[in-house]
């Protein structure tokens, strides 16, 4: 990958990512007490998000290179259960996201899942330190997650660096829907 248009694309969706990570407050899981509101707010945001970018591959859309891992069942499935044993609806009635404009900008709004999974595994791991979060049993999102993780990264970022070849543009479009979606998401839980 052309490290300058990878480096490209932080530097455009950092304020961004910044402003959603304030927002959601992932650290707030890393301390104790657990918060077993705040991590079922965030799996069911996960799972709107999730369910949002799977959408724009179920459009009929022309993919020049596949996106690994994507559309991705199995992290709405993982997510699913892990809501049902917290007892906690399924995020219905979030609100949607628009239809992509082309192939680019679902790989800019894949940036922002895949992301996500990377930043779950410094939050699964402080709560596995937490009694009351493995009493749960409610961490196969997690796990589904931490799974092949750097192998999936790696071969995202190869469908990644085409995409952003062939419009970088629309990749960091993608990608700053992708925060801003999530981010009304999360809202939308209150």
């Amino acid at each position: 990958m052309d490290p300058q248009l990878l480096q490209n694309l932080r530097a455009e969706t950092r304020p961004l990512h910044d402003r959603l990570e304030a927002t959601v407050d992932g650290a707030r899981l890393m301390k104790p007490p657990f918060d077993r509101a705040h991590y079922a707010r965030l799996l069911q945001a996960h799972l709107a998000f999730n369910l949002s970018v799977n959408e724009q591959f179920k459009a009929g859309m022309r993919f020049d290179v596949a996106v690994p891992s994507w559309p991705d069942e199995g992290r709405v499935a993982a997510l699913r259960e892990d809501l049902e044993v917290l007892d906690v609806n399924t995020a219905e009635g979030t609100p949607a996201i628009a239809p992509a404009e082309s192939a680019a900008f679902v790989a800019g709004l894949c940036y922002v899942a895949e992301g996500a999974a990377m930043g779950n595994q410094m939050i699964h791991k402080a709560l596995q330190q937490q009694p009351e979060f493995t009493a749960l049993g409610a961490e196969q999102y997690m796990q589904q997650s931490k799974a092949g993780l750097s192998g999936r990264w790696k071969a995202f970022q190869q469908a990644l660096a085409h995409y952003l070849r062939a419009d970088e543009t629309a990749v960091i479009a993608g990608a700053k829907a992708g925060f801003q979606h999530f981010e009304r998401i999360w809202l939308a839980l209150r």
